[in-house]
């Protein structure tokens, strides 16, 4: 190559060099694009975190709950869960009042083309809404079909609807049920106990036909929320590897408490305090026997503790009292019998708020079981 050849092949290079320079330039000067945002959760998809994240359905229960919505909502579809929040297909009952209002809503299934259902303020509440829905008469005895999805559809399908085809159904959903609650974390596996071997008796204070105390409002009832939270630590104590037996009062009279306590590890009455309070913290306290031993008594006031810590409310301590439940179970030489009055529920109204407590409270007994019987 001559020296005019030279010239020219540099002068090329030098004039793409400089092209490329100019591009690498205007593409510095220009605002680099955000990464695209992840895409927003469906309202389906949030139904289905909220079910395998809940803290008051049971953990074997919640696959059930899931292929219930698979089927009454065609995964998300239905104008009742779009409007209504309602995935369940719950008709309007008073029991619903803490989660719900009436609505008047059209519908293919009912005769007359409507009827009267919940719509829900949340979905949060509608999950919860589930649960105490099972505290409602016609589901009686439900404590004794938690063993797994399959057997708690057996028993309530027919009872949540006409359709003999229903519980067939909500069974082939279940497969789904489980891989949807698994991409939100949920497990079917159980884990090694810390409770291996040990029984507890778990009482709900009062009972479906006297329930108890009642919110400011009078909307929320002290059985509804003792009921979900005996749940909560059932499932709790399930989970470390004990089995528990849950007590209620309507089909076994109240003084049986004291065949049922014989030989348990512990008993625990959960109830929630009412004195016409005025809205004023008026603390969380416990009872036991007055002859209970001073291993009871540290574990009434461990309870206490844990419960004051989880919603803040002041310690009372720990008290003694002639109680039936307490009488009863202390006759037969149970050791550990205690009863739990987490908070006062006349002192609140918003059912949001009586909830949220009592699940914290559930969960604060149950670590205080855990971390007294744990081996």
């Amino acid at each position: 190559m001559d020296l005019e050849g030279i010239d020219g092949f540099l002068k090329q290079s030098q004039d793409l060099i400089s092209s490329a320079r100019a591009e690498i330039a205007k593409l510095s000067s220009e605002p680099s694009k955000p990464p695209a945002p992840p895409p927003a959760e469906t309202k389906w998809e949030i139904l289905i975190r909220m079910i395998a994240t809940s803290d008051v359905i049971p953990n074997q229960i919640k696959p059930a709950a899931t292929a219930q919505a698979i089927q009454e909502t065609g995964r998300g579809k239905s104008h009742l869960f779009i409007e209504h929040s309602n995935p369940f297909g719950m008709k309007w009952r008073d029991e619903m009042k803490p989660f719900a209002v009436p609505a008047l809503v059209k519908v293919t299934s009912e005769a007359s083309g409507e009827g009267v259902f919940c719509s829900f303020m949340t979905l949060q509440n509608a999950v919860n809404g589930y649960w105490a829905w099972m505290r409602r008469s016609p589901y009686a005895g439900y404590e004794n079909h938690l063993g797994s999805a399959e057997q708690f559809l057996r028993f309530i399908g027919g009872i949540w609807a006409d359709d003999p085809d229903y519980t067939r159904a909500c069974l082939g959903h279940l497969a789904e049920a489980r891989a949807l609650l698994r991409k939100f974390g949920w497990s079917d596996s159980a884990t090694a106990g810390k409770l291996a071997g040990d029984t507890y008796l778990l009482d709900a204070g009062h009972s479906r036909s006297a329930q108890g105390a009642k919110s400011r409002d009078g909307r929320v009832t002290e059985y509804s929320m003792t009921s979900m939270m005996v749940g909560i630590i059932s499932e709790r104590l399930k989970a470390e590897g004990a089995a528990t037996d849950l007590f209620d009062p309507n089909p076994d009279n109240l003084v049986a408490v004291g065949r049922r306590a014989k030989g348990k590890t512990a008993s625990l009455f959960n109830h929630l305090n009412a004195a016409n309070a005025n809205g004023i913290d008026e603390g969380t306290e416990a009872f036991v026997h007055p002859k209970a031993s001073a291993r009871c008594r540290e574990l009434a006031a461990l309870c206490c503790q844990k419960v004051c810590a989880a919603i803040g409310t002041k310690n009372r301590g720990v008290k003694t009292a002639n109680f039936t439940v307490l009488v009863e179970s202390h006759a037969t030489g149970a050791e550990f019998n205690v009863l739990m009055e987490s908070f006062f529920l006349d002192d609140w109204t918003d059912p949001a708020t009586i909830t949220a407590r009592c699940v914290k409270s559930a969960h604060a007994i149950a670590d205080a079981v855990i971390e007294y019987f744990a081996d």
